[in-house]
């Protein structure tokens, strides 16, 4: 018995909605990821030149303070107490875990301090200070970043 030529056709059809669905869903995935790795250059920070600089190689929490003295988080800005909460988090998440500010170089060392000794009440002596190396090029959109 021969099939007629228009069912099978008909048959060998590929259905393109679910594809593109797909494909987008990727796409979307790939889009947060990358900003998820981006997330610290978004705030506009100088930081000072050290001769003795090192990158981390623990699981590291970032922690910025621009030259206002605003403290921020994954590039959202945090008042003290929500600062607090978020490093007693993250401490509890990662005991081994590091925690390092990125302090603009023209920020008050009043408020470099306030920062630091929030993050040593909780982190104790795995708190560290980013800094470039006195070799690199000095450029705002420069920002190094810790290994994971």
């Amino acid at each position: 018995m021969k099939i007629p030529a228009e069912n099978a056709e008909s048959e060998a059809r590929i259905e393109m909605l679910p594809l593109i669905d797909v494909v987008f869903c990727i796409l979307i995935f790939f889009i947060l990821a990358t900003l998820q790795l981006t997330r610290q250059s978004a705030l506009d920070i100088t930081l000072p030149q050290s001769s003795t600089s090192r990158l981390q190689e623990r699981q590291t929490l970032l922690i910025s303070l621009d030259a206002a003295g605003q403290p921020y988080v994954d590039s959202q800005p945090v008042t003290p107490e929500q600062l607090r909460l978020v490093l007693v988090g993250f401490n509890r998440a990662n005991p081994n875990g590091s925690m390092l500010l990125y302090a603009d170089g023209s920020a008050a060392y009043r408020d470099i301090v306030t920062v630091l000794d929030a993050m040593r009440a909780v982190g104790g002596d795995r708190v560290a200070l980013a800094t470039e190396p006195a070799d690199w090029p000095r450029s705002p959109q420069l920002v190094p970043t810790p290994l994971p």
